[in-house]
């Protein structure tokens, strides 16, 4: 069977979103592959106080190419397997204080 690349990224209104599982506490954060159809992160920092989900912010800003105002984690943010993240210029749209 073969995966598409890069998993489960979706298309949205100035932005994409991508569904990821995020395997904390790794020696260091780097995407490692696929786990089913999402995409398979590494996560340096445990997931304690949002450490982890701040580290996935910052690696997907930088692997995108964006800000990390402009990553948002959607939907998981304190559970697994899988969460939801949004990227673009739109990702932070709705929320107070947000560019929009």
């Amino acid at each position: 069977m073969t995966v598409p690349w890069p998993p489960r990224l979706k298309g949205l209104p100035g932005g994409v979103e991508l569904l990821l599982f995020a395997q904390p506490r790794a020696s260091r954060t780097r995407a490692v592959g696929t786990h089913g159809d999402v995409l398979k992160l590494q996560v340096a920092a445990p997931p304690v106080d949002g450490g982890a989900n701040a580290e996935i912010v910052a690696f997907l800003a930088r692997a995108l190419g964006v800000r990390k105002d402009q990553v948002e984690l959607a939907a998981g943010a304190t559970g697994r397997p899988q969460a939801g993240a949004r990227a673009g210029h739109a990702a932070g749209a709705g929320r107070p204080g947000a560019p929009g």
